[in-house]
């Protein structure tokens, strides 16, 4: 297979290099502590997980890969007890690389309580380099290495024993190019002044799953929740609440508790009897059976709690003009930059500063703050006041 990405004596001594590393298994507790004490000097690691979620509220760890400039290792957390040595490997000095990491970062939360001290996600860093928007892992490796992966096992079973060979060569995969592809990524993001952009967007990225999602986040959430009545708001906020945490002490998809549709029109209709409810399109037996009780409760409730946030109200006739002019002002830049439009501002961002500016909401637009105010917000944000 001709290497499409380059020819260069570098590139082919980090090609060899990536194809032979040495390959080990970790299976004890034991052989993690060794692990990760002999880890915490490298500079930086490549780091994957394989996870399931299909039946339930929490993802279930199944696989850890990890690699270093010397091995690449495939960590079976099925015995592991204690996963302190790992979390403090996270919280080193070293650099953890990852490719489209979010759901990853849900895993850390719950089966190490500790995310990254140092985190880079090649996804964001080729996008910023204008490599492609939300670019999967098999895509850049093919676009930068001139490599086609293997994705057949992507939805396999990663919890059974043992795993098969094509999945365990899937798994090594995943890390194999990673350190050598961040490093050219690294080199072209400090030569055009965007390395402290992706910095801070994968700070902002982990920062979002240092803690469970509170209630005053999830409620927001809800689809449909800005065509339902202000009146209807404290039931919305109360109701999910409430399948939030069901869902996580059943461990449970919160759609399983109650879909945002039903949720909705009964916030909207507040059944207060038992057969009121049964007549909301969507409630199931199941519910009427399981559920009933603690939803007529919120229902019935005197005074439900307001919540402590609201959703963005409508823009007003003017306002939308403005609007329509700030997304030009983001396109322009976005096309200029070579850098797409999301990343800069969408049209939530851009709605919520100008109704921040407006005072008409509290909370301070994304765009007042870090590289997106150094490039654009501080232009934005005179347009607003004009």
């Amino acid at each position: 297979m001709p290497l499409q990405a380059s020819s260069s004596s570098h590139f082919l001594s980090n090609l060899f290099l990536n194809s032979h590393l040495k390959e080990s298994d970790v299976n004890t507790q034991t052989e993690l502590e060794q692990l990760c004490e002999r880890l915490k000097s490298y500079p930086r690691l490549a780091l994957d997980t394989e996870f399931e979620r299909r039946n339930t509220y929490y993802p279930i760890l199944a696989l850890l890969q990890i690699a270093s400039d010397e091995e690449l290792v495939l960590i079976d957390p099925l015995e592991i007890k204690d996963w302190r040595p790992f979390a403090e490997l996270l919280q080193g000095d070293v650099t953890i690389v990852m490719h489209s990491c979010s759901e990853d970062l849900e895993v850390f939360r719950r089966y190490f309580d500790s995310q990254p001290s140092h985190l880079i996600d090649t996804q964001i860093a080729c996008a910023f380099l204008g490599k492609g928007d939300a670019l999967g892992y098999a895509n850049m490796v093919s676009t930068l290495r001139g490599i086609e992966l293997d994705k057949s096992e992507t939805r396999s079973d990663w919890l059974q024993r043992p795993l098969s060979p094509a999945q365990r060569t899937y798994a090594r995969e995943d890390v194999r190019w990673l350190l050598g592809i961040y490093a050219e990524l690294e080199e072209e993001l400090r030569a055009s002044g965007r390395f402290d952009w992706v910095v801070q967007e994968c700070d902002a990225m982990r920062d979002k799953y240092l803690q469970e999602p509170r209630p005053e986040q999830q409620w927001l959430r809800v689809k449909g929740l800005g065509r339902t009545n202000p009146d209807c708001w404290p039931f919305v906020y109360a109701l999910v609440d409430w399948r939030e945490n069901l869902s996580r002490r059943l461990d449970k998809p919160r759609g399983w508790m109650m879909k945002d549709p039903e949720l909705l029109e009964i916030a909207t209709k507040k059944p207060t009897t038992l057969q009121q409810l049964s007549e909301i399109r969507g409630v199931t037996p199941t519910t009427l059976r399981r559920n009933s009780q603690a939803i007529l409760e919120i229902i019935n409730t005197d005074e439900l709690e307001q919540p402590p946030n609201q959703p963005v109200p409508d823009l007003e006739p003017e306002q939308r003009a403005l609007l329509k002019h700030l997304q030009k002002v983001v396109n322009d830049k976005s096309e200029e930059l070579a850098l797409s439009a999301r990343f800069i501002a969408n049209k939530n961002d851009l709605s919520e500063l100008i109704q921040y500016k407006a005072g008409r909401v509290q909370i301070s637009s994304s765009l007042l703050q870090g590289w997106r105010f150094e490039l654009l917000g501080a232009e934005l944000e005179k347009l607003c006041e004009q």
